[in-house]
């Protein structure tokens, strides 16, 4: 089994990472480190890894590490990954990669050799994902895509992301989905809204494709939170949540719930 090294335990490792990694036969939930010695405890009753630990460089000097896990804020991204890189481990990190190109170019150039950098990017791999990618990829022409997130939660409006662009924290998803759908990088990018909190941004692409992306913290919890809609010559695919699927002009396909 993979033996994993976990630096930051936090809300989002711990609801996600953890219980997949704990339930898998190919993972070892081998050191957990975190700044807070309650929450470090919490979990090592849960999960009972190898060690735990408040300074992250025991695991960057440790042999038995595999994989390191970065799940702390975004402000350390950049440099966690880095340091592990550097250490000779492999690495997954969480999005964003970082939070300025700068960083972001300094974690690519340490991740020089292929293969030992994983970025926390999931939704392209949710079933409704991949079953709209095996259906759109093989028609032809450009793309056209409409990426809607309205998450009017407050769980992120104060603290340490109050000042922090939902564009960044949370857009980088919605970019790398439309990114690998049309496997391709933009040519060019519009963007208009407070840059903070509610912003609409169209991507556009050298085969005429297009992505346009709207992002908000306004409207009611009633509503889905994610709304995809996929269009390309005679076919179309409209994604609500990662689990309502709706299929349109393809012969023998129907509807279906993930």
């Amino acid at each position: 089994a993979a033996r994993l090294g976990y630096i930051g335990v936090g809300s989002f490792i711990s609801h996600s990472h953890l219980p997949n990694a704990h339930r898998s036969d190919v993972c070892y939930i081998h050191a957990l480190c975190d700044i807070d010695a309650g929450r470090l405890r919490e979990r090592a009753d849960l999960y009972q890894p190898g060690y735990v630990t408040e300074d992250y460089r025991r695991l960057l000097d440790d042999d038995d590490v595999d994989i390191v896990i970065i799940g702390t804020k975004q402000d350390m991204h950049a440099q966690l990954a880095c340091e592990a890189l550097e250490a000779g481990k492999w690495v997954l990190v969480e999005k964003p990669v970082g939070e300025t190109m700068a960083e972001m170019e300094r974690v690519v150039e340490a991740a020089a050799a292929p293969g030992r950098l994983a970025v926390g990017h999931n939704r392209r791999f949710a079933p409704a994902v991949v079953d709209a990618a095996a259906l759109m990829q093989p028609l032809a022409g450009p793309w056209l895509i409409y990426h809607r997130v309205v998450n009017t939660s407050l769980d992120k409006a104060a603290g340490f992301y109050g000042e922090r662009a939902k564009l960044v924290y949370e857009g980088c998803h919605m970019f790398d989905l439309a990114n690998h759908f049309i496997g391709a990088y933009p040519t060019a990018v519009i963007a208009s809204g407070d840059g903070l909190r509610n912003d609409c941004v169209v991507c556009e692409y050298a085969d005429g494709s297009r992505f346009m992306f709207m992002e908000g913290s306004i409207g009611s919890l009633q509503m889905e939170k994610e709304s995809i809609e996929l269009f390309r010559e005679h076919g179309s695919v409209h994604i609500r949540d990662f689990t309502d699927m709706r299929v349109r002009g393809f012969a023998g396909e129907q509807d279906r719930i993930h």
